[in-house]
């Protein structure tokens, strides 16, 4: 399983874009069966791995705040149970093991730099309710609540990932990268272990501390503004790794994840490992050539150079896998799935609204998802799927059944056939705290699409309609409906949608709560 971190379904040939930067992709794509409506639940990438690793919405167990760390099986647990060797190489600070992605891999590589992980708990929890504090706006027994799990969970996990990182550099089971290994993790380590004991001898006069500091804190504040250059390996890295480890004889079938930013970041260079001339050469080319079939195109491109560029390069490492399974003689065995977590913001024309991670366009939901295998008849599949499909269509693959609480189905099943709606969600930027923050619900048909916000507040219980869109005469969302549109039939029907969605959200967390 390759996912593209970032990559829209209408960049990729098979919607009809040109000059089509991943012409490689887009040959594997002639030859799968491809599900043309694949749409994203949640955007961005914390907001949708819930769902693609549990078939779960983004709301569901209270939320994607802690990954997958409380909520059901992963799809890969399963096939890790049926004999599967599991093996995961990710790029996002988001999957980290401190938020359950792990889960079920034998062998679990993560591919960031240790400022984006530390970053992460700063900015999106940390410092929201730090600044709450500040602004008066809550009381610090509620910053105490909120940061004290989220730092018990944190300390070990960063001191893991050091200590892994420092395992990766001594046994040599991994290239030395200068993005991600340039640390002094055993002074790292140290700082962490002595921030943890601080915060167990007295957690409220440590978090108290940390409410003013949360910028300058040794740990929390500085370390995550540490390096200038890329936070995350290069897609050609991440290649290199996942062949190393198909190289280990094995007599069990496997499951490999690799997970690719460079889309995300549009980069398209190798950047963290020394590469022979005829790759780097390579690489040149592909981007040059990117650049010269942009150029003919003049007045008609639509698009960012930079953005096609890093696909392009992208596409270069998807070859290179793809070679190296023909080579060991492994393409014929294999099913190889391709796809993205969500769309892009810089790909296609320039929207001031897309500062607010509260957007639900299809720019930034509609995915590409392809099947591949030589005896597969290549087909197109047009219902409306979602990433909640995917660990349904792998384990049918496999031969396994999905629990019962898996919300998705096989992207080829009767039941996706049924589907007349797909639901996305999440509560915007920050945390995951759906007692402090309003709930955004996109209810999307194949004719047309709302977005519902609630009030903030564990008891409410209705949404207003804040943007409507006729899909079939405004595909790319230029008319907002939501005032003409508020009384019409067809969207009252997806407002009583996303209602009783939100009513399943709020009795959840409801259960949850202490006090309640």
């Amino acid at each position: 399983m390759v996912v593209i971190d970032a990559l829209w379904y209408d960049r990729i040939g098979a919607s009809g874009y040109s000059p089509a930067p991943g012409v490689f992709i887009d040959s594997l794509f002639e030859k799968s069966v491809l599900a043309t409506n694949f749409y994203a639940s949640g955007c961005p990438t914390q907001f949708v791995f819930p769902s693609i690793f549990t078939s779960t919405l983004p709301l569901d167990n209270c939320g994607y705040g802690a990954g997958i760390r409380d909520r059901g099986k992963s799809f890969v647990e399963i096939l890790k149970n049926a004999g599967y060797a599991t093996a995961g190489f990710v790029t996002a600070g988001w999957c980290s093991r401190l938020y359950g992605y792990d889960r079920g891999f034998d062998t679990y590589h993560e591919f960031f730099d240790f400022s984006l992980f530390v970053r992460i708990l700063r900015d999106y929890q940390i410092g929201f309710y730090a600044d709450l504090v500040l602004q008066e706006k809550m009381a610090r027994t509620g910053f105490f609540e909120k940061i004290g799990p989220v730092l018990e969970a944190a300390f070990p996990a960063l001191a893991r990932f050091c200590l892994d990182k420092l395992k990766e550099t001594v046994r040599g089971g991994v290239l030395v990268s200068p993005t991600i290994h340039s640390w002094d993790f055993k002074n790292v380590i140290d700082l962490v272990k002595s921030e943890q004991m601080k915060f167990s001898q007295s957690p409220e006069t440590y978090m108290e501390n940390l409410i003013p500091a949360w910028k300058t804190h040794p740990l929390f504040g500085t370390m995550a503004d540490a390096p200038d250059g890329p936070l995350s390996s290069s897609g050609a890295y991440v290649i290199e790794q996942v062949k190393r480890w198909l190289e280990n004889p094995r007599s069990a079938p496997f499951f490999v994840w690799a997970h690719l930013m460079d889309v995300h970041e549009s980069r398209y260079s190798t950047f963290d490992f020394v590469q022979s001339t005829e790759n780097l050469k390579q690489e040149s080319d592909c981007v040059a050539e990117m650049n010269a079939r942009i150029d003919q195109k003049g007045d008609a491109y639509r698009s960012n150079k930079k953005h096609d560029c890093a696909l392009a390069y992208t596409d270069e490492q998807v070859k290179r896998l793809h070679a190296f399974l023909a080579e060991k003689g492994l393409l014929k065995d294999t099913i190889f799935v391709l796809t993205s977590d969500h769309g892009s913001r810089t790909a296609g024309f320039p929207r001031p609204d897309f500062k607010d991670i509260s957007a639900f366009y299809d720019q930034l939901y509609h995915v590409p998802f392809a099947i591949i295998h030589e005896s597969f008849q290549p087909s197109r599949l047009d219902q409306l799927c979602s990433s909640m499909d995917l660990a349904p269509t792998i384990l049918d693959m496999a031969g396994l059944p999905a629990p019962e609480e898996y919300r998705g189905a096989p992207v080829y099943s009767p039941k996706t056939h049924l589907r007349n709606h797909l639901i996305m969600e999440h509560v915007g930027r920050g945390p995951c705290d759906m007692e402090i923050k309003p709930i955004n619900i996109c209810v999307r048909t194949r004719q047309e699409k709302g977005v519902f916000i609630s009030a903030p507040g564990l008891f409410e219980k209705s949404t207003v309609l804040s943007e409507a869109y006729d899909l079939v005469s405004d595909r790319y969302e230029q008319k907002n409906l939501a005032d003409a549109g508020s009384q019409e039939p067809r969207f009252e029907r997806l407002q009583e949608i996303a209602t009783g969605r939100l009513s399943e959200i709020r009795t959840s967390v409801q259960k949850t709560s202490p006090g309640l």
